[in-house]
């Protein structure tokens, strides 16, 4: 640096901000340098900043200590930034920090190119497929964090001695004041009781970054605007300790490389080219924080300042000799408590973040954590995106609207329910309700504007909806064949992508208004002939009724009877048989109902029909007296006596009267009914009597006993060895 930069860093006074040259800016939205431009995008300034930070620190120190350990430091300024993660803020570098229990480094989980990509693509102003109010948003916070300047620091309790010789006169001076960056400051004493101050200039802080390097003060205050903008906790902390960091070692590094251009003489004093002892004594406070240190001193206290490390006190001792046009200063010594230097700078960069008076942010659509942050406003956070994007900047955009697919491509059709000529196809599946939802499947994931068409013919369909979904249900289907499309909007130049335009028909309901009974009951060689099931249609055209039946060891149903106009099932077949229903005629049977009109059917329940020797109230568990509230559990012994009038059956030594059932067929059915029966597998039941026993439960019966009958009962062998028992 000339004597001339110096003299101009050391007297310049103006605080106006931004350092740039507009002629320079190829990015609108960025603050472009005075060289080392342009900057098209903010992946430009972050692939230059590392960059900045090395040659300025080379410049000034004669080492690259941004990025290396070197020039006696054992350790890379960027190593020892909590929250940095690596030199770079480009490739796989993930920066971010946390601030409780304390200070540590905790990842984003998603990359600074990606991270600070999304922020760059809408404040660039570059098309997307986010909504005006978004745009606007993000827009408005990062021009006000971008016009922000950078912040002032502030050294409180700042003690300057020195002799003062100028003119003739010497002044003793012992003062503590506030040491302000861009604000005039003074150093007073008192002389003969007169009150004599040297008023002098601390550049502002933005300032002294510009005259470090020209590419510093744009770029810092871009990224400002970018980490502040996106307002993720973790980036913001980051980016706070970063700045802090700083401004450590900005005064720790940079200062003595400023003051190594002074003009040391052979004698070890220093001349300041000026004739004011104000600028010369601000040479001696500027010597004197140069010294600051951010490690412990054996003889010196020192106060943890997290998370940029420890600030000890600041004493120079006596500093060389200051001689100027027209005097001198000697004994000068400045000192600074410790714990001052770091709450100078602990205020300095909590400015580094969002609030009133502070920086603008956006977190509920630019963050990216696991519960906040949703650019498009779909529902799935910004960081949800970015894992499903596997990595690519590009796909985690276009989820998010911040790109948008060109060209839009349509990779699943809709799916209609016709595709026949057949004025008697119903359609599969059959429409009844009058509802049906088409999709359109997109190759690129992003919220889409669809425009959704429906019409009576394909070439009358008319808009009925635009929406930002996928999905649309449309509604009342008219009876018979109509037909609808979609047509998936493009952004950004993109051309519109139409769907397949597919028929939907809709058919009048067939509802049941008597069902089928669970159970028929038909006595052997009795003629069954009843219409147990009834149906309706919509639109009351005709229906045709068929009955399937699967009796015997057949496995599938198979058509019984001929179709009908009203259900009637007939069993036997030929009401004219010369026989009624016989066993063979057993089994499950159901009815189906077809509309003549537009084809479609539904079936009824499955009944069981058992053709049975005895009256069906043999096997009607509420038939007669009915259960009577009676239960059976797991008892221990059951002996039922069907010969006795009326028949019994003894539970645990408790009698229970049955009922004689079927009577007209001698010597009729022993009948027990009751509410529910549970009998174990280790119950001991017995069976006397001659007539043929039924047992009935009008709820669950679980029967797990062996039945034990009696020798010569109901034609039953010894001890019902061998299945001969009844």
């Amino acid at each position: 640096m000339t004597k001339r930069a110096l003299i101009a860093v050391m007297v310049v006074l103006a605080a106006g901000l931004p350092f740039t040259n507009p002629a320079q800016a190829q990015a609108a939205h960025l603050l472009q340098p005075d060289a080392g431009g342009p900057w098209n995008s903010l992946q430009d300034v972050q692939n230059a900043l590392p960059g900045v930070l090395d040659d300025m620190f080379n410049t000034y120190s004669d080492c690259p200590l941004w990025s290396t350990a070197c020039g006696g430091n054992p350790t890379s300024i960027s190593s020892q930034v909590i929250g940095q993660n690596g030199p770079t803020w480009s490739g796989t570098a993930d920066h971010g920090a946390a601030t409780s229990p304390s200070w540590a480094y905790s990842a984003k989980s998603v990359p600074e190119t990606s991270y600070l990509g999304l922020v760059d693509r809408v404040a660039s102003g570059a098309c997307t497929g986010l909504s005006v109010a978004t745009e606007n948003a993000i827009k408005a916070s990062w021009d006000l964090n971008l016009a922000k300047p950078v912040p002032e620091v502030a050294l409180g309790s700042t003690r300057i001695t020195a002799n003062v010789n100028y003119s003739g006169t010497n002044v003793n001076v012992d003062h503590t004041t506030t040491l302000t960056t861009g604000q005039e400051n003074s150093i007073c004493a008192t002389v003969l009781v007169i009150n004599t101050c040297f008023p002098f200039d601390v550049p502002p802080m933005g300032e002294l970054l510009d005259e470090a390097d020209v590419r510093l003060e744009p770029a810092l205050r871009n990224m400002t605007a970018a980490y502040m903008t996106g307002a993720t906790p973790k980036g913001v902390a980051y980016w706070r300790s970063f700045m802090g960091k700083l401004a450590f070692t900005f005064v720790k590094e940079l200062l003595p490389g400023i003051l190594n251009n002074l003009d040391f003489k052979s004698d070890g004093s220093v001349y300041v080219p000026t004739s004011d002892p104000g600028e010369a004594l601000r040479a001696a406070v500027l010597m004197g924080i140069s010294q600051i240190e951010l490690t412990p001193a054996d003889d010196k206290a020192d106060t943890p300042c997290a998370p940029w490390g420890t600030s000890t006190d600041l004493d120079t001792g006596t500093l060389p000799r200051i001689e100027f046009d027209g005097g001198y200063i000697d004994n000068a010594r400045v000192r600074i408590p410790g714990g001052n230097i770091c709450t100078g700078i602990t205020a300095w960069a909590s400015n580094y973040d969002i609030g009133v008076g502070k920086y603008s942010g956006q977190a509920a659509r630019l963050a990216v954590a696991t519960n906040v942050g949703d650019l498009n406003g779909d529902g799935t956070f910004n960081f949800s995106s970015w894992t499903a994007s596997g990595g690519s900047f590009d796909a985690y955009a276009m989820r998010e609207n911040a790109m948008t697919p060109n060209p839009v491509t349509i990779s699943a059709q809709p799916a209609g329910n016709w595709a026949s000529a057949d004025p008697n196809d119903p359609g599969s599946p059959v429409i009844t309700n009058g509802n049906w939802t088409l999709t359109v499947g997109m190759l690129n994931p992003h919220v889409y504007d669809v425009d959704w068409y429906y019409g009576a013919t394909p070439d009358t369909l008319a808009l009925v909806q635009s929406s930002s979904s996928l999905s649309r249900q449309y509604t009342g289907l008219p009876w018979g064949v109509s037909y609808a499309k979609a047509v998936v909007k493009g952004k950004c130049g993109a051309a519109d992508a139409t769907s397949n335009t597919v028929a939907l028909k809709s058919v009048p309901p067939i509802t049941v208004f008597a069902q089928v009974p669970a159970r028929i009951a038909i006595l052997e060689d009795e003629y069954y002939a009843d219409v147990p099931f009834g149906a309706q249609i919509g639109d009351s055209t005709a229906l045709t009724f068929q009955w399937f039946r699967k009796v015997g060891v057949a496995t599938e149903f198979t058509e019984f009877g001929l179709p009908t106009a009203d259900g009637l099932l007939n069993i036997p077949e030929d009401p004219g048989a010369p026989q009624g229903a016989g066993p063979a005629d057993s089994g499950q049977y159901f009815c189906r109902v077809t509309s003549n009109v537009w084809g479609h059917s539904i079936d009824s329940q499955v009944t069981s029909v058992n053709v049975v020797s005895f009256d069906s109230n043999v096997y009607d568990p509420f038939a007669q007296s009915g259960p009577q509230g009676r239960v059976i559990d797991n008892p221990a012994v059951i002996a039922v006596d069907s010969g006795a009038t009326p028949p019994t059956i003894t539970v645990d030594g408790t009698p229970y009267l049955g009922e004689l059932a079927a009577t007209d067929i001698a010597p009729g059915v022993a009948v027990f009914r009751f509410e529910s029966i549970k009998v174990g597998a280790g119950a001991a039941v017995t069976l006397a009597g001659n007539r043929p026993v039924s047992i009935l439960a009008a709820g669950d019966m679980v029967w797990d006993a062996a039945v034990t009958v009696t020798p010569g009962t109901l034609g039953g062998g010894a001890g019902g060895a061998g299945g001969a028992g009844g």
